[in-house]
């Protein structure tokens, strides 16, 4: 008897995890616009690259695309990484939706 509430609880837990991941990805309006906004952030990000370049006056081409490359791989590493915390966030979110749905579902 107390090996199936295990079971039936552990069941519902992974109906529910798989819900919220199918949930946030089920969401292409909010993922695009998360996505824009890094995508635009990064843009700015490379624009401030070229423009220090200019700025610290660097004569060799290579040294110059070095900054940009640098500046530009770091920005896109804090871009990608925030809109994949995004993304696990509306994850979360619906699983714990999902879950307290469930729970409360199997009390009525």
């Amino acid at each position: 008897m107390f090996d199936d509430k295990d079971e039936q609880r552990e069941r519902e837990e992974l109906a529910a995890s798989a819900g919220g991941i199918l949930d946030s990805y089920d969401n292409p309006v909010r993922s695009q616009k998360a996505l824009r906004f890094y995508i635009i952030i990064d843009a700015v990000i490379l624009i401030s690259a070229f423009l220090f370049g200019k700025w610290i006056n660097a004569q060799d081409i290579e040294r110059f695309l070095a900054i940009i490359a640098l500046v530009g791989g770091i920005g896109f590493l804090i871009t990608f990484t925030a809109f994949r915390l995004y993304q696990t966030t509306a994850s979360t979110t619906a699983e714990v939706d999902s879950i307290e749905s469930g729970v409360m579902g199997g009390y009525q």
